[in-house]
C-alpha cells in the first residue's frame, strides 16, 4: 500500500479578485456624470442651462429626431415582413417584443425631442431642456 504524506487543506483561491480601482471607462462615465450633474445643479429654477449645454442638445435635437423615426419604419418594415422575421426570431414573443421594442424606442425619441414631448414634461411639472434654451 501506498502512502502519501497528509498535507493540509488549503483554501482555494478566489476565480475572481476585484480590482481596487475602477476601469477607466468607468471612472470616464462617471466623471461625465458628476460634470453633468454639477453643470445641471449650477443652474437656478426656471434659468437657462450654460450655451455649451443648449448647443449640444439643439445639434443633438435632429440626429434624435431622425433615428427616432428610423426605429419606428424599422419597426414597421419588420412587422410587415412577418414570414421572413419567423426564420430569424423563432418564437413569436421575440417577434413581438423585436417590434414592439423598435416602434417604442422610436416613438419616445420622437416624442422627447420635439414640442409633444415639451407638453408632457410640462404636464408633469418639469421645465424641458427644449424650453429653456429657447427652441420651442
Amino acid at each position: 500500500m501506498l502512502h502519501l504524506p497528509i498535507q493540509p487543506d488549503l483554501p482555494a483561491a478566489p476565480r475572481w479578485l476585484p480590482s481596487r480601482s475602477l476601469p477607466s471607462l468607468q471612472r470616464f462615465r462617471l466623471l461625465l456624470l458628476g460634470w453633468l450633474v454639477a453643470a445641471l445643479a449650477a443652474c437656478a429654477p426656471g434659468e437657462a442651462p450654460p450655451a455649451a449645454i443648449c448647443d449640444t442638445y439643439d445639434r443633438a435635437l435632429f440626429t434624435t429626431q431622425l433615428m427616432g423615426g428610423a426605429a419606428v419604419i424599422l419597426g414597421l418594415a419588420v412587422l410587415g415582413f412577418k414570414k421572413n422575421l419567423s426564420a430569424i426570431l423563432p418564437t413569436q414573443g421575440a417577434q413581438f417584443g423585436a417590434v414592439a421594442g423598435s416602434i417604442g424606442l422610436g416613438l419616445i425619441m420622437l416624442a422627447f425631442s420635439t414640442d409633444i414631448g415639451n407638453q408632457i414634461l410640462l404636464g408633469f411639472g418639469i421645465e424641458s431642456l427644449y424650453t429653456l434654451c429657447g427652441l420651442g
